[in-house]
């Protein structure tokens, strides 16, 4: 609502040329333009807004180039699996951890290891202290993918 109103005050006091107006942020972090002072007194910040005829058109389609290949936020981003990232981001996002992630996401939902014993069978283990005598591990790949935990 807010915005339609100052778009309407742009409209309303646009010319040919550009028009002078204050862009004020109040304390709670909202954005007003306004051609008076800000209110309270605050300094604003004078931006300068063009009319639609300097610069502002519609597009024709045909100025328009296809978009080539598509993307989804459903496809796979890793290398380990076929887990996507917005899979990723909701076990990070739930501290939690599971086979196929990578090892950089698996640090980011549970923090850097404790210490990681290096294997010469090619998966490393990740060990995670968790008070006196309690350990959690994770256990990666040479590749960065996480193989196994408990």
């Amino acid at each position: 609502m807010r915005n339609a109103i100052v778009m309407l005050a742009l409209l309303a006091t646009t010319s040919a040329s550009a028009v002078s107006m204050n862009k004020c942020v109040d304390a709670q972090g909202r954005v007003t333009f306004t051609q008076q002072a800000c209110p309270g007194g605050g300094a604003g910040q004078q931006i300068q807004v063009k009319s639609a005829s300097e610069g502002m058109r519609i597009a024709n389609p045909s100025d328009i180039s296809p978009v080539q290949g598509s993307v989804s936020a459903r496809s796979a981003y890793t290398h380990c699996s076929d887990m996507t990232q917005v899979d990723a981001r909701y076990l990070i996002g739930h501290q939690k951890i599971q086979v196929g992630m990578s090892a950089e996401d698996a640090k980011e939902s549970w923090g850097a290891p404790t210490k990681i014993n290096r294997s010469s069978s090619g998966l490393d283990q990740w060990v995670y202290d968790l008070g006196p005598g309690k350990s959690q591990y994770l256990y990666v790949d040479s590749l960065g993918c996480v193989k196994a935990w408990n």
